[in-house]
């Protein structure tokens, strides 16, 4: 009797589930997974993650799952492009504390003493973070304008703020030369960036010479609005005679492009 009873108790069990209505609620497993490290090499994984996508409102933005972000496939690095950029130097007594001149256009020039030191370089999107060699630096020069392997002492340094790759040269990359900029893997997976950016003390017009059409626009701005960051030569946050001598002295020197 026993025996019977128990075996009608399991038939009920098994068969009651047969005649009600099936609801499978979903649900996903996002945790788990670890990082190991030894020596100068990391691994991190995750486990579960089916559940990609994005989220936002207001000005925030969050993507879950597949370790989302504006990586390109396969590569880990931002697909970013270049937008802006411009050689910055602090000024002394000028409007900001700083003078930037764009230099995106190729082959501009920087016209102020002391090399070019600082390019701020902004992109779509933030770039990736800089290793030891973010940047490929090759020169030229006026005598032999074909690029070639950079052959100063300066080294470059960088780091991201926000949308923007600040490279830092110390010392500043030497006057009368021309630079072609390379932007490498490790900063975005785009190929191919590069900007152009000329040291060239006195070349106040852009023109690629330091000449008379130079000095002749220093003094116009000297006698004019007293202030320029081009003719502003030696960053002192005025344009005056001192920047018009800095000019005349390229001008005359051999060092430089002059005509």
């Amino acid at each position: 009797m026993n025996r019977f009873t128990t075996l009608g108790l399991v038939t009920l069990a098994i068969a009651a589930p047969a005649a009600a209505q099936w609801d499978p609620s979903w649900f996903t497993i996002d945790c788990g997974g670890r990082a190991s490290s030894g020596g100068t090499l990391s691994l991190s994984g995750t486990i579960g993650q089916p559940d990609a996508g994005v989220m936002s409102g207001g000005a925030f933005q969050l993507s879950g799952g597949f370790w989302a972000g504006t990586a390109a496939s396969g590569t880990g690095v931002p697909a970013a492009t270049l937008t802006a950029a411009v050689s910055r130097k602090a000024n002394s007594g000028g409007p900001g504390g700083v003078c930037e001149l764009s230099v995106l256009v190729g082959g501009q020039s920087d016209p102020r003493q002391g090399g070019v030191t600082e390019l701020r370089l902004t992109f779509d999107v933030p770039p990736g973070e800089p290793g030891p060699n973010p940047v490929t630096l090759e020169q030229a020069t006026c005598a032999a304008p074909a690029y070639v392997p950079y052959s100063g002492l300066s080294t470059s340094s960088a780091s991201v703020a926000g949308n923007t790759l600040v490279v830092t040269f110390t010392p500043g990359l030497e006057n009368a030369r021309t630079y072609k900029i390379t932007l490498n893997s490790e900063v975005t997976s785009v190929a191919g960036q590069y900007v152009e950016v000329g040291g060239l003390v006195g070349d106040v017009n852009n023109d690629g010479l330091v000449n008379a059409t130079d000095r002749s626009v220093v003094v116009g701005v000297w006698t004019g609005s007293g202030f320029t960051c081009p003719t502003d030569a030696n960053s002192d946050g005025a344009t005056n005679a001192t920047d018009r001598s800095i000019v005349v002295g390229s001008w005359t020197s051999v060092q430089n492009c002059a005509p």
